[in-house]
């Protein structure tokens, strides 16, 4: 509005010009005629005094006169305010390089031709004139016209000038923050755009297209002009949205949406894009809504990196919960297992000195059986603790599940079909094989039970490669290759609260009697023993999946691995200290290898057992210590033992290894390990494969 108020002042000064110079032709028709030839300042003050009329003098623009020659013949005060000089008359203004040097040579050729002319704005510094003027560029503008009285008369210039400094600032400082505006708006990175009361697209910016991925033709019809406000085509799931944000349109006021899931935007595979809106209206002075102002925020690294986060705590409670319910049952099954071990011993030795005849047989081996089913169940509790002792070898896994499918089809019964698909490579781990036919028992057991009729179970083996996306979210495994085992099914699925609690000790959705709720748990313990992960995916009536990620073993199988010939014959003659710190335990142990010939050294600790060592003038043929054992463990004695016999070997025996084990090489020759408990024969046949060998001991004890 300012600029066109200077443009309507300028206007009028010039009408006023001309109408001057109209009455200077005028009263020139009634004078004589002037001459042709330069006129000084002097004659012409004398012959024209209308040129120093109050119209010209005291106008407050700057006007210079210039005859046909280009030559100055008058100038007002303001111009003398405005350049800090007075013209010189031998400077002709069509030649001056002031002027030329702002490439103003053709206009000033319009002007010399009769024509009128505005110039563009350009810089002057009146300091560069007078000294006494301030230093600094002006903007100035600058109009011409000429006046020719008759077409046998020469032409007069009248030259105008305007300091439009002030203006060219503002307009400066106008585009600058237009500039800085765009740019705010350009480059950020929420959605921005600016609408009509009508809809129609007045403003937008690149984070707006690239958030609603717009096109080039939807971008075309959203620029074209809308005649009302229209909101077909949108989703029924917006009507709420919908109408707050037409309120806004008609009503004016604000409005921020919540959450705004939009499934067709962004990778639907991967994650669907989330955004949040804030509509904002602009309404004129009669409050009526001109513009409606929408901001566009893409939420969906921040809803993702939430979800995250919230998927990190709920693992890292579970972890938590099943690490402290591991602790629980591998403490308490190292007393239950000692308790168990007399058990089953003193019942092996009762049994083979009753009568058959006889119901106390009967009743010794109904407290046998029992006591076995209970140590089955605490060797389930330490696979889950992670507390049972492993022996992995390198094993083909193809060829492991194959070998296991004879078994398996037994379990799972004929009215189920088990399907087998292969990688097409081979896949190396290392794994205890034992533990390989304790996880596919439990899921294909599982598996059976969910399928109400026939139905398929199909096991999968695969390389899979897991990418660092899928690590954020199971930060338990890292990304790399790993093998892939799958047990799937088409049974009767799981709800999400089963999923939730499926691997905890003891829960079953089981009928009473009809499980101990620990198959799959013992599953989850083994998987994470072996620096494993397991993952389901289950929906009712859609059945279950079962994932377990292995590390694979890149080094080459060994083809050569041999097995050894195991004597079976128990029975001994040889020297054995045997060191526990369970006094039942400990007589029970001592009865088994007495009964079987060998001569028995007994010690309740540690301290005790050192002492035979150093005292004992004999040979000892063999050194039997529990591992957990106050003051000193069975480690150490052995240690000592090595130390101060430098012959002889060792037989560990726990029911609980803690991390002990950690320490102690068993692939070395003269270092053995047998699980707690244990019954007769088991004892005895190790104790004899022990002492008749010197090569290492590696197969599953117990």
């Amino acid at each position: 509005m300012t600029i066109i108020l200077v443009y309507v002042y300028e206007i009028v000064i010039v009408i006023l010009i001309i109408f001057i110079a109209f009455l200077l032709f005028l009263y020139k028709s009634n004078k004589k005629k002037l001459r042709e030839c330069r006129i000084n300042k002097e004659d012409l003050q004398n012959k024209n005094t209308f040129l120093n009329t109050n119209l010209v003098d005291n106008n407050p623009a700057a006007i210079q006169i210039i005859d046909h020659n280009g030559f100055s013949i008058h100038y007002n005060q303001s111009f003398i305010d405005l350049f800090g000089y007075i013209p010189a008359d031998d400077i002709n203004i069509f030649e001056d390089e002031r002027l030329l040097v702002h490439g103003f040579k053709e206009l000033l050729q319009r002007v010399k031709n009769g024509e009128s002319t505005i110039f563009p704005v350009f810089d002057y510094n009146p300091h560069h004139s007078n000294k006494t003027f301030e230093d600094k560029e002006l903007s100035l503008k600058m109009t011409a016209y000429s006046i020719q009285e008759s077409p046998d008369k020469p032409r007069t210039y009248i030259f105008s000038y305007y300091d439009e400094t002030e203006k060219a600032q503002a307009l400066s400082a106008l585009i600058k923050s237009e500039s800085i505006a765009h740019t705010v708006i350009d480059n950020s990175p929420i959605g921005i755009v600016v609408r009509s009361n009508t809809g129609r697209l007045l403003l937008y910016n690149q984070a707006w297209i690239d958030i609603w991925e717009i096109k080039s033709e939807e971008l075309a019809r959203e620029l074209q002009n809308k005649d009302t406000l229209q909101f077909e085509g949108w989703k029924e799931a917006y009507d709420e949205h919908l109408q707050r944000v037409r309120n806004v349109y008609l009503n004016g006021g604000e409005y921020t949406s919540s959450e705004i899931y939009t499934n067709d935007k962004g990778d639907p595979k991967d994650y669907p894009r989330i955004v949040t809106q804030r509509f904002s209206s602009v309404c004129n002075k009669m409050g009526q809504v001109e513009f409606v102002v929408i901001f566009t925020t893409d939420i969906t690294e921040q809803k993702r990196q939430e979800e995250e986060r919230l998927h990190l705590n709920a693992q890292l409670g579970h972890s938590q919960k099943m690490e402290s319910i591991g602790r629980l049952a591998g403490g308490i099954s190292h007393d239950f297992n000692n308790m168990l071990s007399v058990i089953i011993g003193y019942s092996d030795m009762a049994i083979l000195n009753a009568d058959e005849n006889e119901p106390i047989h009967g009743y010794l081996s109904e407290i046998n059986k029992a006591a076995i089913k209970s140590a089955n169940l605490t060797r389930q509790l330490l696979a889950f603790a992670r507390k049972q002792t492993i022996n992995p070898v390198e094993i083909d896994l193809n060829m492991a599940v194959n070998g296991l499918k004879k078994m398996l089809n037994r379990l799972i019964g004929e009215n189920i079909k088990l399907i087998f698909s292969p990688s097409q490579s081979e896949i190396l781990i290392k794994f205890d094989s034992s533990q390989l036919d304790q996880i596919l028992a439990n899921l294909c057991v599982n598996a059976r039970d969910a399928i109400k009729g026939n139905g398929i179970i199909e096991i999968k083996t695969d390389i899979k490669y897991i990418k660092d996306s899928f690590s954020v979210f199971n930060p338990e495994l890292a990304a790399g290759e790993y093998a892939l085992l799958s047990v799937n099914d088409n049974g009767c699925g799981m709800d999400e609260e089963t999923i939730e609690n499926i691997f905890e000790p003891f829960f079953t959705t089981k009928e009473q009697g009809e499980g101990t709720g620990l198959g799959l748990a013992t599953v989850y313990g083994i998987i994470k023993q072996n620096n494993g992960f397991i993952e389901v995916m289950s929906q009712i009536d859609a059945g279950s999946s079962f994932n377990i990620y292995l590390p694979i073993f890149n080094k080459e199988v060994d083809g050569s691995t041999a097995e050894r010939n195991e004597q079976m014959a128990n029975m001994g003659y040889e020297t054995v200290l045997l060191v526990e710190d369970e006094f039942s335990l400990l007589d029970m142990a001592q009865d088994m290898l007495n009964l079987h010939g060998y001569h028995v050294l007994s010690a309740n600790s540690g301290k005790e057992a050192m002492k035979i060592i150093d005292e004992y003038e004999g040979k000892i043929h063999l050194l039997i210590t529990d591992l957990v054992m106050p003051e000193i463990n069975g480690k150490q004695v052995a240690d000592y033992f090595f130390e101060k016999r430098n012959t002889g070997q060792c037989l560990y025996m726990s029911g609980y290894t803690d991390n002990i084990i950690d320490g102690i090489d068993l692939n070395n020759n003269s270092r053995h390990f047998i699980q707690k408990p244990f019954d007769i024969e088991k004892f005895t046949k190790k104790t004899r494969k022990v002492l008749d060998s010197g090569k290492s001991s590696n197969e599953e004890d117990c």
